[in-house]
Order: structure tokens, then C-alpha cells, then sequence
């Protein structure tokens, strides 16, 4: 630990090692829980994250600007 932070790396494979843990299926989500402890005054932080998806594809497509309806023989723009 440097500064108060760390970075770790967990793989896909390792997670599919651990015995009992279910598998993830496409479009599920990863909940990663943390409990830090800090030596010195015995206070406890802890932290939830649940925004990791598994997906087959790496790449998510939005189209929020695109206008909701269009009108036959008209241009319609699809902003992504």
C-alpha cells in the first residue's frame, strides 16, 4: 500500500476457481465487497461496487441523442 491506495487484478479464470461460487452468466453483475481496517485506531471502512458487468462483447453502444420517432421518407440522424 503507497499513500493510502492499492491496485490489484483479479482474473476472470481465478474467479471461476473458487469453489461454490457460482458462475456469472452474460449480462450479470460482479459485486465486489471490501472491509479495510486501519491498524493504528481500529477504525473500519468499508465499500460495496456491484457496476462490474459480464459481457461477451467489450463494447456498450448508447443513443440517447437520437430523436425517439421518425417519419417515413424523412432523414432520420442516429447520433451514437
Amino acid at each position: 500500500m503507497k499513500e493510502g491506495k492499492t491496485d490489484f487484478v483479479i482474473t476472470v479464470d481465478e474467479i471461476k476457481k473458487v469453489p461454490g461460487l457460482p458462475w456469472f452468466p452474460d449480462g450479470r453483475r460482479l459485486q465486489i465487497e471490501a472491509d479495510v481496517i486501519e491498524t493504528t485506531s481500529g477504525k473500519k471502512e468499508s465499500a460495496i461496487d456491484n457496476g462490474i458487468y459480464f459481457v461477451k462483447s467489450p463494447f456498450r453502444i448508447e443513443h440517447q441523442a437520437t430523436a425517439e420517432y421518425f417519419k417515413p421518407a424523412l432523414p432520420f440522424i442516429v447520433k451514437v
